[in-house]
């Protein structure tokens, strides 16, 4: 077999360590299907082909893993849920292989140390971004407007909770670099220690204040609580188990004291940042109660699909179905459990519940074991743990760890805290059989297989978005040859929508619906859609009300821009309307505004038959 050299090992992780930003700097986390889809298989590509190369190591644990998500893959498929959910299982997908690469990296000390160096200057450069374009342009990142928390620092993200999840790991982690270079410059009253320790401080130092100044502008009351709690727990656990030293040995004070003067100092100076969190931490009460509300109808849909959930990508047709006259104002505007343990859950089932929870308390409890076994590296295992609480914490009342760039750096830390769990002597020693290299080469295939699947579907979504700049004559066109009905269905999809955009090639329009939901029938969006193609089409008043019924049956309550929509065009067809649809239509009337509501039912009125 081959033998590669330290520096070509670090090869694989680096380039994943550089995906996973980039999706972070680049795609808003990746937070698109197209993006999650192809990162997903860039990641998996540098995995697959580290596998086969025998620069990534392969637990055995991995077998059984894979073996249970392409069992909940297969579900998927037959379900017919891909259509919707095909991004999330390539980003979870990419999460085991970032693992996988990071915990490879990791078994030599030093090389870890290195990747998490990298984290640090990637995750400070991200930082130091962020907190520049939030200055110049607070409601946009590099020109992509936001449609919301434009006043507070979301970074890369839509949301300035995720980016308080982001930026508060990287925090963590430059914080134990401080602590690790710490100890190496305290001496028995030696001078050198400012010396030789500026050089050593200046990168964590700097990361961690820039990091901590994003969470802070994030304005997140459960981001920064958590971070500054998880910090001080952090810095008090690792100053209690190092070692006691007497005589000559004992540590001088000065460091110690100067340390704690520029930690005080810093976060002073950052005070200035936290005006919102303030004006934010006066509505938690009114907050506690809305988070109480959306909790209490999402644990009780957990029994609709209580075994193997809705499958991923479900989530956004659940919260339309659950919705009520009550609970509706809440739940369509949120559009997310804020809960990641009920959102996977409700997607996933108990049985994916049980395997993904089982699988990351086995991941910790590798971690804690070798914290405990270990005599080098034990700082940063102690803040792999501390990312863990945080991260696990924040999870009850936000979600993200829904988007793919947040997942895929838990994942390199967590993977990076199973390579430093493991001493480079239990390394060699589970060094693999020839049989097992041989099934671990087989497992890179499978990678590199996953990765043109998803790849090739990234690619088709990503052309997709481009008919939305089609013109009539283009579409036109599209409509007279035989690419009008293309096998992808995110391409049917966007030529739908864009006909009804234009208003025009209307059966165009309705048959690519058609196709699009007999793959995804759970589209309450669609379904309206359809209907109002139909009518554009003239087809008769049966079609038009049981596409529109559908819609209701499946959407009950819709948000305020596609409500109002729903609901002239349902004036449009009233008269044409079953009596069940009718009553649909008032039941969702009751959420708008009084005056708005009296004029919608002056026109009913004017619409219903004598």
């Amino acid at each position: 077999m081959v033998r590669f050299s330290s520096s070509a090992r670090l090869v694989g992780p680096g380039l994943g360590l550089v995906l996973l930003f980039a999706a972070s700097a680049f795609a808003f986390g990746a937070d698109s299907v197209a993006a999650s889809l192809v990162i997903s298989a860039l990641i998996l590509a540098l995995a697959g082909i580290g596998l086969i190369a025998g620069v990534i190591y392969l637990p055995r644990v991995s077998f059984a893993l894979a073996g249970a998500y392409l069992v909940f893959l297969l579900i998927a498929a037959w379900r017919g849920w891909l259509v919707s959910g095909l991004g999330e299982y390539a980003s979870l997908a990419a999460a085991g292989a970032v693992v996988l690469m990071a915990r490879s990296g990791a078994v030599k000390l030093e090389q870890g140390r290195r990747l998490w160096s990298w984290t640090l200057i990637l995750g400070g450069s991200l930082a130091l971004i962020s907190i520049l374009q939030f200055s110049v342009e607070p409601a946009a990142w590099f020109g992509q407007t936001r449609p919301f928390h434009t006043n507070r620092l979301t970074g890369p993200f839509l949301s300035a909770n995720t980016a308080a999840t982001f930026f508060a790991m990287i925090a963590l982690l430059a914080l134990a670099s401080v602590c690790q270079q710490w100890r190496r410059i305290e001496g028995p009253g030696a001078k050198r220690w400012v010396e030789t320790g500026l050089a050593g401080l200046t990168l964590p130092l700097s990361v961690s204040v820039l990091a901590l100044a994003c969470v802070l502008m994030s304005a997140s009351r459960a981001g920064v609580l958590l971070c500054l709690g998880a910090g001080c727990a952090l810095l008090i656990w690792d100053t209690l188990r190092q070692p006691l030293k007497s005589g000559k040995e004992r540590r001088s004070w000065t460091p110690r004291l100067t340390g704690l003067g520029l930690g005080l100092t810093a976060l002073v100076l950052l005070l200035p940042l936290t005006e919102v969190l303030g004006v934010r931490l006066e509505r938690v009460g009114n907050d506690t109660a809305t988070r109480s509300l959306m909790f209490s109808a999402y644990w009780d849909a957990t029994g609709y699909a209580a075994l193997f959930g809705h499958g991923l990508g479900g989530f956004r047709f659940i919260n339309d179905l659950v919705a009520d006259a009550h609970t509706a104002p809440t739940l369509v505007r949120q559009s997310a459990a804020h809960n990641v343990y009920l959102q996977w859950l409700l997607q996933a089932g108990w049985l994916g519940a049980l395997v993904m929870f089982g699988t990351v308390a086995g991941m910790i409890a590798s971690i804690w074991a070798g914290l405990a076994r270990r005599r080098r590296g034990r700082t940063e295992l102690r803040a792999v743990l501390a990312v863990t609480v945080l991260v696990a914490a924040h999870g009850l009342v936000d979600f993200a760890l829904e988007i793919p760039g947040v997942l895929w750096l838990f994942a390199w830390i967590l993977g990076l805290g199973l390579g430093f769990a493991r001493s480079e002597r239990e390394a060699a020693a589970s060094r693999p059989a020839p049989a097992w290299r041989f099934l671990a080469v087989q497992f890179g295939f499978g990678l590199l297989a996953l990765a043109v699947v998803f790849g090739w579907n990234g690619i088709n979504h990503a052309r997709a978005g481009q008919v939305m700049g089609l013109d009539e004559a283009g579409l036109a066109r599209i409509a007279e040859t035989s690419h009008a009905r293309p096998g992808f269905l995110a391409r049917r999809q966007a030529l739908a929508d864009r006909a009804l955009q234009l208003g025009i090639e209307p059966e165009l329009a309705a048959s690519l619906y058609e196709d699009v939901l007999a793959a995804e029938p759970r589209d309450g969006d669609n379904w309206a859609r359809l209907a109002y193609a139909r009518f554009l089409a003239g087809e008769n008043a049966a079609g038009v009300d049981a596409a529109l019924a559908q819609s209701y049956w499946r959407k009950p309550y819709a948000n305020a821009a596609f409500r109002r929509w729903r609901l002239a065009f349902a004036s449009q067809v009233w008269r044409q309307l079953s009596p069940s649809t009718r009553a649909a239509v008032l039941r969702e009337l009751r959420l708008e505004p009084e005056a708005r509501r009296a004029r919608w039912m002056e026109a009913l009125v004017r619409a219903t038959p004598d």
